[in-house]
Formats: structure tokens, sequence, C-alpha cells
């Protein structure tokens, strides 16, 4: 555009001047618009990347909720396999009921106790059964989330801390019991140590308002537990050390004189090595979830992989090699609780380590879970998955580890918000040592408050009837592997293998070692096994050189075809268990119980259980005596009257001459 004038008069050049600002001024509000529809195209481009950061996170942790909630599957597994064949349905149900509880209660109460409002950082005080869940973020701590998807992934923790106590209590537990400490713990025991240390409690590192424990200065950094070997680990193993202690020791785990740890040898590591690897695939989820934004830490996720990774196959080498040098054998079921203590262990400290740490990490930690192992049974307290070793100490050597090992820089770059030196000053160890305490004391006494307020109200035991068969049939009216498997499973001779389990196939005797059973060499005979126990014979047994015959204690036809699977002897005294059919002996008489029914009882009556034969057809009847006839009866471990020998193995022992009853 030209701004040269016209030749001519003053008012054509005024007419002229006035044109070319017209011209400009419309040139100006063309650009104006261009602008503006610039930035609202800018606008609106910054609010779909918001939207897809925001979409993309959200689908991060419901990605990484669901490999956590995965890991039910793989404790489920570890379980199964570790547990007698005939609990398995029983621990498998156990399972399922935990992930149900957990789901319900996290929505109604245990997450508004987590995340809610805090009331002076102690508990959540609203948001429960989601009502705030609309607020878009505003009062809560995921700014821009509608929150669903937190809720989803912290309810797989909380159901993980929930199972971990089923297999401290296992295979003699009351279901309604467990199913009362899963609601302890998904509703205020677990929830209340989440708001203290991820919540606004008075230990997290997200706080907003000052405490001891985080000052918002350069000296403090609250308490570190990444991805919770603390929040979800400690809590679920100290409130399974707590229950196994109280409800005590399965029947023949530990000899009643000498203290001696009877083998009770776990019927398919098949499972629990299927289960471990769920565990482990799980475990990224868990660990590598917890840097919760994906779009801006996800270098910060890799570098969690890699720690866990690297912790886990520390503790598995370590594991193996723990095994040989005590146990003399490469066991299988060491090196997998191994990996799952390296696991527990790098749990808390996955963001602010470097690998080499955490290879003394997990390696540390599986070593803690082998010695508590060994002091649990000193201390006669049976825990049968050894939760409590795995669980409850490794998750304090983890806890305990980050202020050990953690680096200032480390710390910053896993996102934590101040810029200090407590790690290389000490304080953050001192803070990591506190939490611990605090967590264990919270822990143990709540955990002890709900098992003591249950076994004097519902009771936390099975009867030991109900105990010895194995509560599949009796409590879940089936069998985890049928009739046919069912009765080929462990077989214990007293006469020879010194209570060793068989294999089911071979019937090759089993002699894997475990330096905590009393050794017994193959060529003792039974009268040498009872000199060594302590007891000696009870009243009335036979021991005339010939092997005892079948041991039945209590059962049915239908239990008597799954057997018991394991060496249990109420006086100590090794007893030949088959659960072949077609090997027999006298039945014994059981005491009136919950396997009699009540008008029975009243009238003096009790049941008689039989040994069934499938050459023998009325042998399946369940005859009940009266208490006279009770008298002329055997004593439950005689197999044969007081001052008769015992029948020889093999043969069927007479029926009762009393009409035969069934029920």
């Amino acid at each position: 555009m030209s701004l040269t004038p016209p030749p001519g008069s003053r008012s054509a050049m005024e007419a002229y001047l006035l044109q070319q600002l017209d011209s400009l001024q419309t040139q100006l509000t063309s650009e104006q618009a261009s602008t503006a529809s610039m930035a609202a195209e800018l606008r609106a481009a910054d609010l779909r990347m918001d939207s897809a950061e925001k979409n993309i996170n959200s689908g991060f942790l419901v990605l990484c909720g669901a490999l956590g909630f995965f890991m039910q599957t793989g404790f489920a597994m570890l379980e199964t396999g570790s547990v007698a064949k005939n609990n398995v349905i029983n621990i498998l149900f156990k399972n399922i009921t935990d992930a149900c509880v957990a789901g319900t209660f996290w929505w109604l109460l245990g997450y508004g106790f987590a995340y809610g409002k805090s009331a002076g950082g102690f508990i959540g005080t609203d948001n429960f059964a989601m009502s705030r869940i609309y607020d878009n973020g505003l009062n809560g701590a995921l700014a821009g989330s509608d929150g669903w998807e937190m809720w989803f992934f912290q309810w797989a923790f909380v159901g993980t801390a929930a199972t971990i106590v089923s297999g401290s209590v296992c295979e003699r537990m009351r279901i309604e019991a467990y199913i009362m400490s899963s609601c302890a713990v998904s509703i205020f025991i677990y929830p209340v140590v989440v708001h203290w240390v991820w919540g606004d409690g008075f230990m997290s590192s997200n706080k907003g308002g000052s405490s001891f424990f985080y000052t918002q200065d350069t000296e403090s950094n609250g308490l570190i537990d990444f991805a919770g070997s603390g929040v979800v680990h400690m809590v679920g193993g100290l409130t399974g050390l707590m229950g196994a202690y109280l409800c005590g020791p399965r029947l023949g785990r530990f000899d009643p004189v000498t203290g001696h740890v009877n083998d009770m040898p776990e019927h398919n590591i098949a499972f629990m090595a299927l289960g471990v690897g769920m565990l482990w695939f799980g475990w990224y989820g868990f660990n590598c979830g917890s840097v919760l934004n994906f779009v801006e830490a996800g270098e910060l996720a890799g570098k969690v992989a890699v720690n866990t990774t690297i912790a886990a196959a520390a503790g598995c080498i370590v594991g193996v090699f723990t095994s040989y040098q005590f146990e003399n054998v490469f066991s299988v079921s060491v090196a997998l609780n191994g990996i799952l203590a390296g696991l527990v262990s790098i749990t808390a400290p996955c963001a602010v380590v470097t690998p080499w740490m955490s290879f003394i990490i997990g390696g540390v930690g599986s070593s803690i879970h082998y010695s508590f192992r060994r002091i649990l049974f000193k201390l006669q307290i049976d825990d049968p998955l050894d939760a409590a070793p795995i669980h409850a100490f490794a998750g304090i050597w983890g806890l305990l580890s980050v202020g050990i090992f953690c680096t200032d820089d480390a710390v910053q770059y896993a996102g934590y918000p101040n810029i200090n030196n407590s790690c290389s000053s000490g304080r953050q160890f001192a803070t990591q040592v506190i939490g611990a305490l605090i967590i264990i004391v919270w822990s143990i006494t709540l955990s002890t408050i709900v098992w003591i307020t249950v076994k004097f109200t519902i009771g936390l035991r099975v009867p030991a009837v109900l105990e010895e068969m194995g509560m599949d049939v009796m409590q879940h009216g089936n069998n985890a592997y049928g009739e046919r498997q069912a009765t080929a499973g462990w077989q214990l001779e007293a006469g020879g293998a010194g209570g060793m389990p068989y294999d089911e196939f071979t019937k090759a005797p089993n002699q894997t070692f475990d330096p905590y059973r009393p050794k017994m060499r193959l060529s003792q005979s039974f009268e040498e096994q009872l000199q060594r126990s302590q007891h000696g014979p009870p009243p009335g047994f036979a021991t005339s050189g010939v092997a005892p015959p079948v041991r039945h204690v209590y059962g049915t036809q239908q239990v008597m075809q799954g057997g018991m699977p394991r060496d249990v002897s109420t006086h100590g005294i090794p007893m030949q268990i088959f659960q072949d059919p077609s090997v027999h002996g006298a039945s014994v008489h059981g005491a009136s119980g919950p396997f009699c029914p009540a008008p029975m009882q009243q009238a003096g009556i009790q049941r008689i259980p039989s040994v069934h034969h499938p050459q023998h057809p009325s042998s399946a009847h369940v005859p009940f005596l009266s208490q006279s006839e009770m008298a002329q009866q055997p004593h439950p471990y005689s197999m044969g009257h007081p001052h008769q020998a015992p029948p020889q193995p093999h043969q069927m022992p007479p029926q009762p001459m009393h009409a035969a009853a069934a029920f």
C-alpha cells in the first residue's frame, strides 16, 4: 500500500487519507479476528492435550490396577499349592471372598477413610460411597480427574492386604472368622494407614500442612513408602501373624513334647510356581503404577520396573543358596518365597534407589524371610505360607531400606516435593524408623482386638475333627480333584518310611530334607518309632510286630475317599494313613459333635464312621450305636479291642450288628 498522496486540492488529500485509514482499520480488524481464531484453536488444542494426558494417565492406572488385581489369582494359586489337597476349595473360597469384601467395603467406607478430607491428619471424613467423585478432583488429591481410576487402582491394594492374612491362618480357621478379619482390614485397619502415608495424614509426603514428619521446609520429606512395603504388606502380614498366634498351630504341626516341627509338605509345587509367577507379573502393576502420572513420569516407571526385577532375582538367588546351605537341597518353595520377599522389600524404595542397591535390598529381604521363618518355628507359631516372614518382616526391612539407601537426587527424581538433604543427613532414616514403629503398633493392636473379639464371639478355629478331615467336602460339599485323584493321594507308612510322604503314582518315598523335622531311619520298625516317641503308645495299642492297620479318624464315606493328606497323630506317633481304598483297617468311633445330628446326640447315639470299599457295598453304610454299644467298641487309637491283636491290613473289619443309618 502506497502512502504517497495524489496531486490535487487539500480536500482530495484528506479524502485519500481517510480512505487509507479505513483500509488499515479493516486489515487490523481482520488480523485481530485471525489472532482470536488462532488463540481459540490453541486453547482447544490445549484442552485436547490435557484431555489426552488425563486419559493416558487414567488408562495407565486402570491397566496397572488390573495387573494388581491379577495378583489375587496369583495368591490363590500359591495358597492352593501350599495347603493340603482336601483344603483347596476352602482356600480358593477365601481368596474369592477377599476381593468381594474388599470391593464392597472399600467403596462404602474405606476409600473415604483413606482419601477423604483429613481430620487432624488421622483419618478421612468424607467421600464415603464415592459421594464426592464428580467434583473433578478440585477437593481431592487428583486435580483434573474424576477419581474413578484412583479408586480402582487402590482397590487392588486393599484386596492384597486382606488376602495376605489368609496364608497365615489357612487350614484351621473358620470361614466366618476369616471374613470378619477381611472386613476389618478393608474398612478401618488398612484405610487409616493409607491416609497417614498416602493421603493427607500426619506422615504423608504429600501433606498440605506441617507436622513432625513433613514441615514444608528443606529438611523434611515425610515417610517414603512408594508402593506399599509398609502400608500394604506390613499391615497384612502383621494382621496375619496375630491371627496365626491366637488361632494356634495346625494339628500335628509341632510335637507336643519335643517341639519338633513336623513336616506338612505342599501338595502341588506346580501351582505354587504358577502363583509366584502371577504375583511377580502383577507386581509391575503395583510398583510402576504408583508413579500415578505416566505422561510426566514414564521414565520413572521404567526405573521402578528395573529395580523391581533385580530385587526379585536377588531374592530367588539368595533363597536357593540359603536352602542348600541349611537344608542340603535346592528347595523350590524357599526359592519362590525368596522371590516374594525380594519383591516386598523393594516395594517401598523402588523409586529412590539404584539397581545395585535393589540387588542388596532384595537379597537381604530373602535372608530376613528365612531367618524369621525359623524364629516362628522356635516360637511354635504356625504360618503355613510364611506370610508374616515375607510380608511383615521383609516389609519392615523395605521401609527401613529407604532411609539406608536413598539419595537426595533420587528422591527429587521420584517427584517428592522438597529439595533437601534429608537422605544424606540421616533425617530420612529416622523418619522411616518412626513410621515403621507406628505402623507396627497400629496393626498389631487393632488386629489383636479384632481377633480376640471374634474368638470370644463366633470362635476362630474349626472343630478338630473337621480340621483333620479337611474342610472341602464338609463345608463346601465338593472335592477339588474329583474322586479318582482324591483316592490316590499322600500315603504315610508307619512301618518303613517314618512318616515320609509317598509319590502319588510311583509310591516311592519322598525323602525331602527338612531341618525342623525329627529324623527317622527308613529301616526303623514301628516299635522303634514308638520308643522314640516320649509318650509311648496310648492305652490298648497293640504292638505285636505287625504294622498297624489303617487309621481312619472321624471320616465319612466321602471324606474317606478324599482321605487325610497329613501325617497327623494326636499323640505324636507316626501312624499309617492310606488314601487308597484297597487298604483298610478298623473304623474308629467319633464323639458326638458337629457331624452327629442334634436329636441323635440328645438320645445318646453317636456316629460310627465306616470304611468304604468298592467290593463291599455294605461298608458304605454309616451305623449309629447307643452308649452301651459304644462301650464295646475299640479304643479310638487301638484299632482293635484292648486285649485283641489288631486285624491284618487288607482285612475288612466286621460290621457292627446295629442297624445302619446315614445322613
